[in-house]
């Protein structure tokens, strides 16, 4: 792929749902670059954003993601759409605590009863109260881990494993062996009699208050780098033919002759281009504003190298 294609593609970005680990973001960006029209697909899993380049119908990368077993939507507005996001965080970090608290508070008590006031074993005795636990494990494991399942179905039916994969076989086996000794005890050895219900809960549990930790932390990360992009400056003073026009800084791509643009301070967000050393010269801490002609003919700006300060005022 040449400069000039490079240059050309666009880029196509998605919010991403249910990819939760690496083996998720292969199959997305598998699933993306199969789309014809694209280049190039990358997939964020921190704040679960994939971007696509080149050209091709959103809607269909849409459905490309969801033909392997996650979820997508076009992002059109970024800042929205990281509002929207942290809305959600927070209303997913809440709902994760409670979850937590439930499986655990089920695991915890089961564990301590085990240890300390009475048997893990199925006996005659104990056989009907193992039971009626089999089935409130069940309906805990569907209420707080319910995700889990559906995210390893989902994956099952693409011929696809993740670790949700793995947390629905290990919880779900476990379960599975419980009930088994607690209704057929008889069928089994004496020593095989053990029933493992609190080890379902448990692992539930911990695997939800990781994800609430790991939602916590990134919404922290997340706030202190938006702080950080909060000082760019969001637009741009070009004087076009004698006349000023405020523009967004994504829209200052080309420099031409006929265009002035106004530098509000000496403090860039990147390499000035040589191509332009009317701006380096003129730019200084005495004098802070200032118009200068572009000598190129023609130069394009790339994003790493703006002709815009960092100053968050408003343009003078």
């Amino acid at each position: 792929m040449n400069e000039k294609t490079d240059l050309n593609d666009g880029q196509i970005q998605l919010a991403v749902t249910g990819a939760n680990c690496a083996s998720c973001v292969n199959t997305i960006e598998s699933a993306l670059k199969s789309v014809d029209g694209i280049t190039g697909a990358h997939m964020n899993l921190a704040d679960r954003t994939a971007t696509a380049t080149g050209h091709a119908d959103p809607q269909a990368l849409i459905r490309a993601v969801e033909s392997s077993g996650y979820g997508a939507s076009q992002i059109e507005d970024p800042d929205a759409a990281d509002d929207r996001k942290q809305e959600e965080d927070r209303k997913q970090y809440k709902t994760l605590l409670v979850k937590m608290a439930v499986s655990l508070g089920l695991g915890l008590g089961l564990m301590i009863w085990g240890m300390g006031f009475g048997t893990m074993m199925v006996t005659s005795e104990n056989q009907p109260i193992w039971l009626t636990l089999g089935v409130v494990t069940l309906g805990v494991m569907a209420v707080t881990g319910g995700h889990f399942f559906s995210g390893a179905w989902k994956a099952f039916r693409h011929h696809n494993a993740n670790m949700d994969t793995l947390i629905a076989l290990g919880t779900g086996t476990a379960w599975v062996y419980s009930m088994t000794v607690a209704s057929i005890p008889d069928a089994l050895p004496e020593m095989a009699r053990h029933v493992y219900f609190e080890a379902s809960a448990m692992i539930i549990g911990l695997i939800n208050l990781g994800q609430a930790l790991e939602l916590r932390a990134k919404g922290k990360t997340s706030e202190a780098v938006r702080r950080l992009l909060d000082l760019r400056a969001k637009t741009a003073r070009v004087i076009r033919d004698g006349e000023e026009q405020d523009l967004p800084v994504e829209q200052v791509r080309l420099v031409i002759v006929s265009a002035f643009v106004r530098v509000r301070n000496s403090r860039w967000t990147g390499r000035l281009p040589k191509a332009i050393p009317a701006l380096t010269r003129a730019c200084s801490p005495a004098s802070p504003c200032l118009s200068a002609k572009a000598k190129a003919t023609k130069y394009p700006l790339a994003p790493s190298t703006p002709m815009v300060p960092l100053s968050t005022g408003p343009p003078a």
